[in-house]
């Protein structure tokens, strides 16, 4: 009995001998005799492929084995070595399991030579055809040394930038509205068509205190009229503009200023069921000019993208008016000429104020206030165009006109001299 009990004690130690040993061998170096049996299974799966294949070897399998060459860095890249310019995040951890699976691989090939199929060198005429590739003609980065070519900064040319003193913009919009109406519908009333073109075009210099800026500004809005039986399309607004503003820049926001402005129309428009002429090329043409002070104000919010406020106001208390007709066989007192008169003269004052207000990338606001008066007569125009872009290029139209000019002869029962052009479309919008 005494004899059982001493076995199984004695079997009892031998196994805690056994697993103390095995414990001490597996925090043995890697560099010790069976390390490459520690490796786990995952690091083999991950970094050794199957079929082993062996580093590059100038000779073949059977001649014996080899060592495992270490890139080595260039002299003068070693000091960049020292200096990481980025901060890394910590791969301590993947790095050795790396080097542990590496130093695995290294050992094998020593000590179980019979388990590599292949070496790199034997697979190397196997490998893909890159010949079809043309090289580069810069000077290429080969064997992980700089080319001296590129660290010549002898050969390197800086870039001269010229100043910017022009400035191009455009906004370009065609817009259209339908009404198709039945003959027999319960109402009456009539189909029509109206289409509406706007073009802008600015330049701009800006230079120190100068300010020049001109613009080219093109409206024509046509419709087809069922009452019209005489002509086959009507004008409502037809407006070709030239403009030039240059200031010279005085205190905040201010700049003494010289402005020029030419309008005219391009197309022939009749009255209504009659073949009178009320308005052609040149007929009339109108010319203004005056000198005063501009103010000038451009903000953008930070916080909303898109927005801002552009807005400049030209006073002017000396400005010259010229009012003239290449033809006289239109309706010259619908434009305020006196009778038997094709050339006016005026003298007086002028304001005029632009103003563009963007409430965000789609929403726009802009208006244009013109007047000038002979202290005898007034003409003033109030113009409104609401935008909203309901793509790149898609965009709805509000678009209001006021104008008013005393001077004109009143139509025979009316008495108001305010004038009232509106539109609502959509179409197309483009501005840059």
């Amino acid at each position: 009995m005494r004899i059982r009990y001493f076995l199984t004690l004695l079997l009892i130690c031998s196994l805690g001998l056994a697993s103390k040993i095995k414990a001490q061998e597996s925090d043995m170096p890697l560099s010790e005799a069976d390390s490459m049996h520690v490796a786990s299974g995952r690091l083999l799966m991950n970094y050794l492929r199957l079929p082993l294949v062996a580093e590059n070897s100038t000779t073949p399998l059977s001649d014996g084995l080899w060592k495992i060459a270490t890139p080595s860095i260039p002299q003068r890249l070693e000091p960049l070595t020292h200096r990481p310019l980025i901060p890394v995040p910590d791969l301590s951890d993947a790095m050795l399991e790396v080097e542990l699976a590496r130093r695995v691989l290294s050992n094998l090939q020593y000590r179980r030579l019979d388990l590599f199929s292949y070496s790199r060198t034997q697979l190397e005429p196997y490998g893909p055809d890159y010949s079809y590739i043309r090289p580069h003609s810069d000077p290429s980065i080969d064997g992980g040394e700089l080319s001296d070519q590129l660290l010549n900064t002898g050969k390197i040319h800086g870039v001269t930038l010229k100043p910017r003193y022009w400035f191009f913009g455009m906004e370009t919009a065609l817009q259209f509205s339908q009404n198709y109406i039945s003959e027999n519908w319960y109402k009456g009333g009539s189909s029509n068509l109206n289409i509406m073109f706007t073009n802008l075009i600015t330049r701009e210099y800006r230079r120190g205190k100068v300010r020049w800026k001109n613009e080219l500004e093109n409206r024509l809005s046509i419709f087809n009229g069922a009452k019209d039986t005489v002509n086959r399309y009507s004008v409502a607004e037809d407006l070709f503009r030239l403009r030039s503003n240059y200031g010279y820049h005085a205190f905040k926001g201010w700049y003494y200023s010289f402005d020029i402005e030419m309008r005219t129309q391009l197309l022939t428009n009749r009255a209504e069921n009659s073949l009178k002429i009320q308005s052609a090329f040149l007929a009339p043409l109108i010319y203004n000019t005056g000198i005063g002070m501009k103010y000038e104000l451009d903000t953008k919010s930070k916080r909303v993208y898109g927005r801002s406020v552009k807005m400049g106001i030209f006073l002017s208390p000396v400005s010259y008016n010229l009012k003239w007709s290449i033809r006289e066989d239109i309706d010259l007192a619908r434009h305020g000429f006196p009778e038997g008169k094709t050339i006016v003269h005026q003298f007086g004052a002028a304001i005029k104020t632009e103003l563009v207000w963007n409430f965000d990338s789609r929403l726009s606001w802009h208006s244009r206030l013109y007047a000038t008066t002979t202290y005898r007569n007034t003409v003033a125009e109030f113009e409104n165009a609401l935008n909203l872009s309901l793509t790149r290029l898609l965009s709805t139209r509000i678009y209001m006109y006021l104008r008013y000019d005393d001077s004109v002869s009143l139509p025979e029962g009316k008495s108001s001299y305010l004038q009232v052009n509106e539109l609502v479309s959509i179409g197309l919008y483009y501005r840059w």
